[in-house]
């Protein structure tokens, strides 16, 4: 589990990395830069190695199920961090990829009723972001709310219910962290604070957390 954890983590530091020289966010569409530098492509291996460890490591545990939502998150998590904190934008083509590929899974693996469980881990993960931004539009994004539709079936798969709300307050908690880190340090506040990296953050901070092997 240990392993996992640590892997996982760095595994996502250098997706993002590679994602912030290499993936933008044009016309509506996500363009991947063709000729990266060295440094990109000795990345990318790295990147590809941790990647194809921790799928097969979530093969041999939970099953192929979770190998395919471990493969599907190891590509689009970065992409989605980093347009997001330089377009503030939530691209709907990688949400769509995402959810098909996770309901897909939960359906294949657990039928009807794993895709019920999923379908109320979805409205869990989407009701408080529609009830704050129907109370204050402007503090939450419809791109964060349609996060919904992928993560909630996402986390649905090796998690128990719980797991959601947690979710989202470790992104709240990680928000106000860096909030005022940034206020403290450049004495200035952020006008507009890019909510996916948070989300996402909550969201493998979930996953990596040992204790739900216990509850699911």
């Amino acid at each position: 589990m240990l392993e996992s954890a640590l892997l996982s983590v760095l595994d996502y530091v250098v997706g993002f990395t590679i994602a912030s020289r290499c993936v933008y966010y044009l016309n509506r569409s996500v363009q991947i830069w063709p000729f990266p530098n060295l440094g990109t492509v000795l990345l990318a291996s790295i990147w590809l190695v941790l990647s194809v460890r921790i799928v097969f490591l979530g093969l041999a545990t939970h099953g192929w199920d979770s190998g395919v939502s471990s493969a599907t998150q190891l590509i689009i998590f970065p992409m989605l961090a980093a347009i997001d904190l330089e377009v503030r934008r939530v691209p709907t083509a990688l949400v769509r990829a995402g959810s098909i590929l996770t309901l897909g899974a939960v359906v294949a693996s657990g039928g009807i009723s794993l895709l019920i469980s999923a379908m109320g881990a979805l409205l869990l993960f989407a009701a408080p972001l529609i009830l704050v931004n129907i109370f204050q539009p402007n503090a939450i994004g419809s791109g964060d709310i349609r996060l919904g539709v992928y993560l909630g079936p996402l986390l649905s798969l090796g998690s128990p219910p719980l797991a959601v709300p947690v979710a989202l307050w470790l992104a709240c908690l990680l928000t106000i962290i860096v909030s005022v880190a940034y206020r403290i340090v450049f004495r200035r506040s952020l006008k507009r604070i890019p909510l996916v990296p948070f989300i996402l953050c909550g969201v493998v901070l979930v996953q990596i957390m040992p204790v739900w092997s216990h509850l699911s």
